[in-house]
C-alpha cells in the first residue's frame, strides 16, 4: 500500500530536520524572514503596505543546485529540491541552475 503524497512529504521533511541536509539549511534560512516579520516595529511599518511581504524586502534564500536536471544528477535529489520549492512556494526562495556548457542545444 502506497502512502499518501502529503504523508511522504511530511516524513521526508521530518527526516531532513534530523540530519545534516540542504533541506535543513534552506528551511532554517527561511526562518529569518519570519523572525523579522514578528518584530513589532516591522509589523507596524508593513501594516501600511499590506501588499508587500517582509521577506522579499529583506531576505532571499538562493539555492544553487549543481546537478538539478542534469543527466548525471540524481533523480532523488531533484525530487527533494522540487519538494522544497513546492512546500515553500510562498517564501522568497529561488533556485539557481548551474548550467553545463553543451548540456542542451536549446540553451547554447
Amino acid at each position: 500500500q502506497r502512502l499518501n503524497h502529503d504523508v511522504i512529504v511530511e516524513i521526508r521533511l521530518w527526516t531532513a530536520m534530523r540530519m545534516q541536509s540542504v533541506a535543513k539549511t534552506v528551511i532554517g534560512a527561511l526562518q529569518y524572514g519570519r523572525a523579522l516579520a514578528s518584530l513589532p516595529k516591522i509589523k507596524q511599518w508593513y501594516a501600511q503596505f499590506p501588499e508587500k511581504r517582509v521577506a522579499e524586502d529583506h531576505v532571499e534564500v538562493i539555492l544553487a543546485h549543481q546537478t538539478y536536471g542534469h543527466v548525471e544528477g540524481s533523480e532523488k535529489n531533484d525530487e527533494a529540491v522540487q519538494l522544497l520549492l513546492e512546500k515553500y512556494a510562498d517564501d522568497a526562495v529561488y533556485l539557481v541552475f548551474d548550467l553545463k556548457k553543451g548540456s542542451s542545444q536549446e540553451l547554447w
